[in-house]
């Protein structure tokens, strides 16, 4: 799902270059300290608080170095073909290794629905209700030149489409 590694905005305004989105995560990584301490994605696993957390960390690193290769690629792909390319925040765990599977831990934020809304460029997105990583998708959504809307309030709904590696865009492609 190249979807949830970048989105194509395309042009937000007239007189600058079309732009996309491009998971970072070197941005989530920024934030990995506060997401530890966060209860709800450490508490009831098989394991301790303390011995998930550090699993945890560990696992969004791996995974990020992993992925750094691949997202360079599509950086270079995009750049070269007139893109202004957004850094937004992307945390995630390798699907094929997560021991944690019976909640979401992956915060992906080019999953979004990307239209005009009364004539502006706008971006609908999902919250997952952490603060930090929350605003800092919304600050790179801004700075793309686009409005934002938050589909949801309680940070369920991104989180249930994310365990299933639902993209926001295919749940809501019937809607005409």
């Amino acid at each position: 799902h190249i979807d949830l590694d970048l989105h194509l905005l395309g042009k937000t305004e007239d007189d600058k270059p079309p732009v996309a989105l491009l998971a970072t995560p070197e941005l989530g990584l920024k934030h990995l300290e506060s997401l530890k301490q966060e209860r709800r994605l450490v508490a009831d696993h098989f394991m301790s608080e303390e011995q998930a957390k550090e699993h945890i960390a560990f696992e969004y690193q791996s995974y990020a170095e992993e992925r750094t290769q691949r997202l360079r690629l599509y950086r270079g792909a995009l750049e070269s073909r007139g893109y202004q390319v957004v850094d937004v925040p992307d945390l995630r765990i390798d699907p094929l290794d997560n021991l944690f599977s019976t909640r979401n831990l992956d915060f992906v934020y080019c999953n979004v629905l990307s239209a005009l809304h009364r004539g502006s460029p706008t971006v609908f997105y999902l919250p997952y209700k952490l603060k930090a990583l929350d605003e800092e998708a919304e600050a790179a959504y801004t700075s793309a030149g686009c409005n934002v809307v938050r589909v949801s309030q309680t940070g369920r709904l991104a989180n249930l489409l994310m365990q299933f590696n639902g993209g926001l865009r295919c749940a809501c492609s019937q809607i005409r």
